[in-house]
């Protein structure tokens, strides 16, 4: 079994718009069953933003990460992110509250930050899946899922992030899928291997509540309190819950 689909869309001065951009984005899917017990899956996705303006609304910048993409990383964190952290808790972490504010190596956990994802204009995807029915009704998955997103095209520079900001990743796991009336119940429990990296942290101005960029900071979600090594595993597994197959 295969699929294809893919859209164009985009926008311009001409037509009235704000906005002047050109985006494509196309995925293509296949299942092929090997008897009656077993099957491998694959799905691939690209897409890419051409930005002829200034700026493009965020709802058509890429993501990537979630249940049915890259499930080894929460719903559109794979790839640059900003980090969002209170007055108070900046305060904690010996920043001032000023531009440039944090010392140098400054180190973030998941729980001392809100993350934002920042989106991208290139997106590639790739997919494989064994499955096997370990009964009529039970089918036993596993999976290694690959992402890569980049912030900017074309090497242009400007806002908080490098040019070439960009990241790849590689998430393996295992599932299970339980046929019901309304479709596979699927459970999939993924690893994250990624390491520490450097976004843009921010922060509110207590009296105007603008927004204050306090510089690059460490961004350790699994090691940042030094934990032991199954706790560190624990951390970093994602688990997703859905109905239907991921593709």
């Amino acid at each position: 079994r295969r699929w294809v689909n893919g859209v164009v869309d985009g926008a311009a001065p001409f037509t009235g718009a704000s906005y002047d951009y050109l985006r494509g984005i196309g995925e293509d899917g296949v299942t092929r069953l090997f008897g009656t017990r077993y099957e491998l899956a694959s799905r691939g996705r690209l897409g890419l933003v051409a930005d002829f303006g200034n700026v493009i609304p965020p709802q058509v910048r890429l993501y990537s990460g979630g249940v049915n993409t890259v499930r080894g990383v929460q719903q559109n964190l794979l790839g640059p992110k900003f980090l969002l952290v209170s007055p108070e808790r900046a305060l904690e972490l010996g920043c001032e509250l000023e531009p440039g504010g944090c010392p140098p190596g400054v180190t973030v956990g998941h729980d001392q930050v809100g993350v934002r994802p920042a989106g991208g204009e290139a997106v590639v995807e790739l997919n494989l899946e064994g499955r096997v029915w370990l009964t009529r009704s039970v089918q036993g998955p596993a999976f290694a899922d690959y992402g890569m997103l980049r912030r900017r095209l074309g090497g242009r520079g400007g806002g908080l992030f490098d040019s070439d900001a960009w990241e790849t990743l590689i998430t393996p796991g295992i599932g299970l899928r339980i046929l019901s009336p309304i479709g596979p119940v699927r459970l999939d429990l993924a690893y994250d291997p990624s390491g520490v990296r450097q976004y843009p942290l921010l922060t509110r101005d207590p009296e105007t509540d603008d927004l204050i960029f306090l510089g690059p900071a460490r961004y350790a979600p699994f090691t940042f309190d030094d934990p032991d090594g199954l706790r560190e595993f624990w951390r970093r597994l994602q688990f997703h819950l859905a109905i239907g197959q991921p593709f």
